[in-house]
């Protein structure tokens, strides 16, 4: 695939090549080159304002986001929304950063906008997350009902990773990964399976599963908090200790919940183990 994309670049440099490519790039953990394609990608494109241009810029500000960038991130995404208000992966991502932020009550409302357009198992489970922490917990549950009735046809993976994660049903949850690996053999769907695995308490099966994930150097940071927590149970305390600290490095990208876990499973069980990054 990367010789491909370069070959594809070297003939036609523009916003389509330099996109593929910085996605490359992340897959392969190097942040900092996908930021700089995309923001090529952003700059070439000469139909301003379309569709497409939004998709550019809300990429790029996803990476950012990731970088820890969060108002250049912002910026970026307020000026997608000057033009395409409805935009939901853009309003997806500003609502992460405003969850990560722990503006609880702003991320309600940007999650409750995206997820009425895009009534999607990513978008509701943010949208419960936001709504938790912000004590609306009726209102979660109605989002919940909502997502358990469509997710399964609407979005595999995302529903896997929601019931190992929060609904408990490990089982599915599993059959669910399973599914979608049939489809798609990639980094994000065997951290998928890994930890539904995890959550049927497979621990040697999970094991290789992520260790299968993680062999492409992908920086991600529920990657980093399944490693950690797999590679605990497995009883691999230096490994699990390692994943925790590349975990913390990008808690941001974590939902609440899983914030709360994974430091309720280290930092209390573990006094001595910090939460403060010292990158």
């Amino acid at each position: 695939a990367a010789l491909a994309y370069q070959h594809m670049v070297d003939q036609r440099p523009g916003p389509q090549s330099y996109s593929r490519a910085a996605h490359l790039r992340w897959l392969f953990g190097d942040l900092d080159g996908a930021i700089e394609l995309m923001a090529l990608a952003v700059q070439a494109h000469v139909v301003s304002g379309s569709e497409s241009t939004a998709w550019f810029q809300t990429r790029l500000a996803m990476y950012l986001f990731q970088a820890g960038q969060f108002d250049p991130a912002e910026k970026i995404l307020t000026t997608t929304l000057a033009r395409h208000s409805t935009y939901a992966p853009a309003l997806l991502v500003l609502g992460r950063i405003h969850l990560a932020q722990e503006n609880h009550a702003q991320a309600v409302k940007i999650f409750t906008i995206a997820e009425t357009i895009n009534p999607l198992p990513e978008y509701q489970w943010l949208l419960i997350e936001a709504l938790l922490n912000n004590g609306q917990t009726e209102l979660a549950h109605a989002v919940e009902q909502r997502l358990k009735r469509t997710a399964i046809t609407e979005d595999k993976r995302t529903y896997a990773l929601y019931l190992a994660s929060v609904a408990g049903d490990a089982a599915l949850a599993q059959q669910l990964a399973k599914a979608e690996l049939d489809v798609r053999q990639d980094v994000l769907t065997k951290d998928a399976l890994a930890w539904s695995l995890f959550a049927a308490q497979q621990v040697p099966e999970a094991l290789m599963s992520i260790k299968q994930a993680l062999s492409t150097g992908t920086r991600d940071a529920r990657l980093f908090y399944h490693a950690a927590m797999i590679t605990r149970a497995a009883g691999q305390n230096q490994q699990s200790l390692h994943w925790y600290q590349q975990a913390l490095l990008l808690q941001h990208m974590l939902y609440p919940s899983e914030r709360e876990n994974l430091f309720s499973t280290f930092v209390k069980n573990q006094p001595h183990v910090t939460t403060v990054s010292t990158e």
